[in-house]
């Protein structure tokens, strides 16, 4: 395998975009005028202008004694630990308002 060392890039005047990783099963890191991509594998961490997206990948929040309060898998299931504070909204055909939680079946 071969191994490089880059020391320092310096861009000035001009927009270009940096990639570091060359095979397909590698992590990537690419940099450029809008946004930062960090990928392992078919996973993406993007960082732009909009916020943070995760595409095909989960997300982990660990507590103390590295515990597990927040997940999101890849399917979109929530998991959290913890309490859930909220005066509007539905949840799982409940209706929560600032005076109660009232079933929305009848």
């Amino acid at each position: 395998d071969e191994e490089e060392t880059i020391e320092k890039i310096t861009i000035l005047s001009e927009t270009k975009d940096v990639s570091f990783g060359t095979k397909d099963d590698m992590a990537k890191l690419a940099i450029n005028a809008t946004d930062i991509v960090a990928s392992i594998q078919n996973s993406n961490l993007i960082f732009s202008p909009s916020g943070l997206t995760i595409k095909n990948g989960g997300f982990t929040i660990f507590g103390e004694n590295n515990e597990k309060v927040f997940y999101v898998n890849k399917e979109g299931n929530l998991f959290f630990k913890g309490e859930l504070d909220s005066n509007a909204g539905n949840l799982g055909g409940w209706k929560i308002s600032s005076d109660g939680l009232y079933s929305t079946n009848k």
